[in-house]
């Protein structure tokens, strides 16, 4: 028995301890894993499966760095990533300008100022719908 217990810890004496980055995380949650059908249009499983996902990206950053700070995207402005070394985008913010049809040419949202320029991830889409308006092409088409 005692035998079998030290061969099970065999694997975590060989395991060094996760040196965490003093990188300063801004995470912006709000997306929601869409891969569960029955609650696409329900929004307060929607609005509880965006709170799911943020406390499980909170807890997976918090293993790595040292300093993350978590928001909802409604809450997300563009000056908040100056504190930050990394942003990381995982839903959508209120747009600065909304999306415009001007004789049947669509203008996207812009959710980014054109002399934005701090480091950021787009996680799925976000890339897509953040970039377009100034000018970034991160989608597959």
């Amino acid at each position: 028995m005692v035998i079998a217990l030290l061969f099970f810890q065999i694997p975590l004496w060989g395991q060094a301890p996760i040196q965490k980055s003093n990188l300063k995380i801004l995470y912006v949650g709000g997306s929601t894993d869409f891969g569960r059908s029955s609650e696409r249009g329900d929004t307060t499983g929607l609005a509880k499966g965006a709170q799911e996902r943020m406390a499980s990206f909170e807890r997976m950053l918090k293993e790595y760095f040292n300093s993350v700070r978590v928001i909802h995207a409604n809450n997300y402005t563009q000056e908040l990533s100056n504190d930050y070394d990394v942003t990381v985008m995982d839903g959508l913010p209120v747009p600065i300008t909304p999306r415009v049809n001007e004789g049947g040419i669509y203008k996207p949202a812009a959710y980014l100022t054109e002399d934005f320029d701090r480091p950021m991830l787009f996680i799925g889409e976000l890339g897509e719908n953040l970039g377009r308006s100034i000018g970034l092409k991160t989608d597959w088409y």
